[in-house]
């Protein structure tokens, strides 16, 4: 695949309304391919301080979404922009403007039987299309009200239910030590979260701490980098950089979570 930069990643285009099943089949197959190339290139960013920030953001953004591979697509082709497939929008109150151009992820290809629609099993993996806020517009075409005209995760914080001095409190349970406050708070007890977490290298604790503290709507410091492999195989370096990413957004949510958590009496 040529070099590729932001501005130049486009999927392919689907097939008009009059395509064959051939030509249709021909397109996913196309589509599938492009889609594995940009996965390749989007794993690659990890190494760059750009593309693991923009990942971590990513990550803090899309809670729902367990696919690193997924939220290195989404970094690189729609970075700070939470993404929905077009019904999640509608439902959402907007609507996706015409003729826009979603990003392409990886969707689960389940089969079912006529017996059971629900359940099923899984048969592979295609492309879905998912879409930014910037590609939407208020659904009854009402402007939005003042001071509201920018979604809430424009601003460098992500906002979590519990408020900013809930958090400091929690700090304590974890870093007693600590005779910061706010924010700081926040940060040593994530980090000593991060720290304890079997299985990570120092620098995967230190990201894992900062995707944890960006969930919980703290602004951490500079992401730190995520290790570079250098195995000499471009294959193994990139299942090592997946399989890294892997631990950090899985340590950085659980203890998001567990930080969340935190029984506190009422403030």
């Amino acid at each position: 695949m040529p070099e590729i930069t932001p501005a130049l990643i486009r999927p392919p285009k689907s097939p008009g309304r009059g395509a064959t099943p051939e030509q249709r089949a021909a397109a996913r197959k196309i589509r599938r391919r492009w889609l594995d190339d940009l996965a390749d290139y989007a794993t690659a960013q990890l190494t760059t301080p750009e593309g693991w920030s923009a990942f971590l953001w990513a990550a803090a953004m899309h809670p729902e979404r367990p696919s690193g591979t997924n939220l290195a697509l989404l970094a690189v082709q729609a970075p700070q922009q939470v993404t929905k497939t077009y019904r999640q929008w509608q439902a959402d109150g907007r609507q996706v403007r015409k003729d826009e151009h979603g990003v392409l992820i990886y969707t689960s290809v389940i089969k079912t039987t006529d017996d059971d629609e629900t359940t099923g099993t899984l048969r592979g993996f295609g492309c879905g299309v998912v879409f930014g806020y910037d590609q939407t517009d208020p659904a009854d075409d009402s402007e939005p009200d003042e001071g509201q005209s920018e979604p809430p995760w424009r601003t460098p914080r992500i906002p979590h239910p519990r408020r900013p001095e809930e958090l400091a409190a929690a700090a304590a349970v974890f870093a007693s030590g600590s005779d910061r406050t706010g924010d700081d708070a926040v940060r040593d007890g994530l980090a000593v979260l991060a720290g304890a977490a079997p299985g990570l290298t120092e620098g995967e604790a230190a990201a894992a701490a900062h995707l944890a503290a960006l969930t919980l709507g703290v602004l951490p410091a500079t992401a730190p980098p995520l290790p570079t492999p250098e195995t000499g195989d471009q294959d193994a370096d990139r299942t090592e950089l997946r399989e890294a990413a892997a631990r950090v957004l899985d340590t950085g949510r659980a203890i998001a979570a567990q930080f969340a958590a935190v029984s506190l009496p009422p403030f």
